[in-house]
C-alpha cells in the first residue's frame, strides 16, 4: 500500500517512510500525481515512445495508455496525471482521507488512529487546490478596436475561464471546422435555463464575434462587482439562474481568409476557383460570406432545405446536401443535444431582428412576439414580419424553432455600411444599442422556463 499527503513529498511506500521528491497536489478539485512512481512502486512497469510521447502505464495485465500532451496532464519533472483515471483503468483502489491518500491493490480501509498516524509521520499540515493561485484578478481586458481574430478569441475565452472559475465552464470544442479548426465554445453561467449565444456564420460579419466576447468580459466583471445595470437588470440574479453556452465564431476558415487573406487558407488555388458573387463581391475576399468551401451556412441546415442549385461562391451557395458542411453540422449536433430556450444568432448589419418564417405555428408566433417587441422597444431595432420567401428553410433559425420549438432569432447589429466587415474602430455604435440584449435573453428564458 501506498501513502501519500497532499502537497507533501514524503509517503509511506509498501511500509516504508520515504521522501519521493515528487509532490501530489490539487488542481481544480481534481488529485494530480506522478502516475509513473505509483505504478511502479506497485508493482507495475512504465514505457514511454518518445516519438509519439504516449506513456503507457501497465499493472496487472491492465494497461493504459495517454499522451504526455493530453490537456488533464502536466509535467514538472515527471508526469502528473489524475489518479482517479489510472485508478479506473488499472483497478487500482484509492482512498481519500481529507487531504491524506491511499493507493492499493486491495480494499483496506484506515482506522481513525492510523490516519493520525501517517498524518503525522508524513509532516502533513494541510492543502490547497492550487487553481485559485493561477486565477486572475478580474477585470475588462477584450479590446473591441482591432480585427478580432480566432487566435485572440481562442486566448481570451481561456483568460475568462481563468478569471472567472465560477462563472465559466472549461473551453471545449462542439467539432472542427472543414479546414480542421476547433470550433470552440464556453458556458457562462450557473443556471439550469438555457440560452444558445453564436455570431459569425458568415466571414465578413467577424465583429458579431467581438460584440459578444466584449459582454461576456462586461456581464462577468459586472456578476464580479455585483453590479446592478443602470437599465435595472440584475447580472448576478439572471447569472445564478441561466446558462449561455456560446459559441463566438461559428465560421473561423472564413474569417480567417477575410483577415489574412487567401494565401493564408489551407488551399488557396482551390479556393481561388471559387467565384465572387455581387454580393460583397467587388471587395474581393473582404467580402467574403461563406465558408472555406464556398457555401453560406446560414443555408445549409437541414430543415426544409430545398433541392441544390448553383456552385460554390463567395456569398449564396447552400451547399451540394443539407448540413454538407462540418460547420452546419457541429451547430446541429449542439441543438439536438441541448435542452434550450432560446436561439440568437448574431449577424450585421441592418439593426434588425428576424425572428419568424412563414413555416412556423401560429401558437409560437403568438408566444415569441411580445419578447421581440420588447427587445425591439429597448434597443431601437426593427422586428421583422415573418420571412415567407428566402429565409423560409435552411437557416439554423429555422432549425431551432421547427425541431426544438425553440425561440430563435438572428439579430443583425450596426447600422448598415456595406458588404464588406464593420470598421472595428466604430465598434461603440456595434455595442452601445445592443449593450443589455444578452440581459434581456437571460430574463425572457427564465420567463419561457416558467411562465406565471
Amino acid at each position: 500500500m501506498l501513502v501519500y499527503g497532499i502537497d507533501t513529498s514524503n509517503a509511506y511506500i509498501n511500509g516504508e517512510l520515504v521522501n519521493t521528491w515528487t509532490t501530489p497536489y490539487i488542481y481544480d478539485e481534481i488529485s494530480m500525481f506522478p502516475v509513473e512512481k505509483v505504478v511502479e512502486n506497485l508493482g507495475g512497469s512504465v514505457e514511454y515512445n518518445n516519438d509519439t510521447r504516449i506513456l503507457t502505464l501497465s499493472l496487472y495485465a491492465k494497461t493504459l495508455s495517454f499522451s504526455v500532451d493530453d490537456k488533464e496532464c502536466n509535467i514538472l519533472d515527471t508526469v502528473f496525471y489524475p489518479i482517479r483515471n489510472i485508478s479506473d483503468e488499472l483497478g487500482i483502489t484509492v482512498k481519500w482521507y481529507d487531504g491524506l491518500v491511499t493507493v492499493s491493490t486491495d480494499d483496506t480501509v484506515l482506522t481513525d488512529e492510523q490516519i493520525a498516524f501517517y498524518k503525522n509521520e508524513l509532516g502533513y499540515s494541510g492543502y490547497e487546490d492550487v487553481w485559485w493561485r493561477d486565477r486572475l484578478t478580474p477585470q475588462w481586458f477584450v479590446d473591441p478596436y482591432v480585427p478580432y481574430t480566432y487566435s485572440q478569441m481562442d486566448a481570451d475565452l481561456h483568460t475568462l475561464r481563468k478569471m472567472y472559475p465560477d462563472l465559466f465552464s472549461e473551453v471545449y470544442s462542439i467539432g472542427q471546422s472543414e479546414e480542421g479548426r476547433e470550433i470552440l465554445a464556453i458556458n457562462f453561467g450557473k443556471g439550469d435555463t438555457k440560452v444558445i449565444l453564436c455570431a459569425s456564420m458568415h466571414a465578413r460579419e467577424y465583429i458579431a464575434t467581438t460584440y459578444l466576447m466584449y459582454y461576456l468580459d462586461r456581464y462577468a466583471y459586472g456578476y464580479y462587482t455585483n453590479e446592478i445595470k443602470e437599465d435595472t437588470y440584475n447580472i448576478r440574479e439572471i447569472l445564478d439562474n441561466v446558462t449561455f453556452i456560446v459559441v463566438p465564431q461559428i465560421n473561423p476558415d472564413g474569417i480567417n481568409l477575410v483577415q489574412y487573406g487567401v494565401e493564408n487558407t489551407k488551399d488557396p488555388d482551390a479556393v481561388k476557383q471559387i467565384p465572387f458573387t455581387s454580393d460583397g463581391g467587388e471587395y474581393g475576399y473582404r467580402g467574403w460570406k461563406s465558408n472555406i468551401n464556398g457555401v453560406d451556412l446560414n443555408a445549409n441546415f437541414p430543415v426544409l432545405w430545398p433541392y441544390p442549385y448553383g456552385s460554390p461562391n463567395s456569398s449564396s451557395y447552400s451547399g451540394a446536401e443539407a448540413g454538407s458542411e462540418a460547420e452546419t453540422r457541429a451547430m446541429v449536433d449542439l441543438m439536438d443535444n441541448t435542452d434550450f430556450e432560446i436561439l440568437v444568432s448574431f449577424h450585421t448589419q441592418g439593426e434588425v431582428i428576424y425572428w419568424m418564417d412563414g413555416n412556423c405555428d401560429r401558437d409560437l408566433v403568438d408566444k415569441h412576439k411580445p419578447y421581440i417587441e420588447r427587445i425591439c422597444r429597448e434597443t431601437g431595432f426593427e422586428m421583422m414580419p415573418p420571412d415567407l420567401d428566402a429565409g423560409v428553410g435552411r437557416c439554423m433559425t429555422d432549425y431551432a424553432r421547427y425541431y426544438k420549438r425553440a425561440m430563435a432569432m438572428t439579430i443583425e447589429l450596426c447600422p448598415y455600411e456595406g458588404n464588406y466587415p464593420y470598421p472595428d474602430e466604430d465598434f461603440d455604435r456595434v455595442a452601445w444599442p445592443a449593450r443589455n440584449i444578452g440581459l434581456m435573453i437571460g430574463q425572457i428564458a427564465l420567463e419561457l422556463a416558467d411562465p406565471m
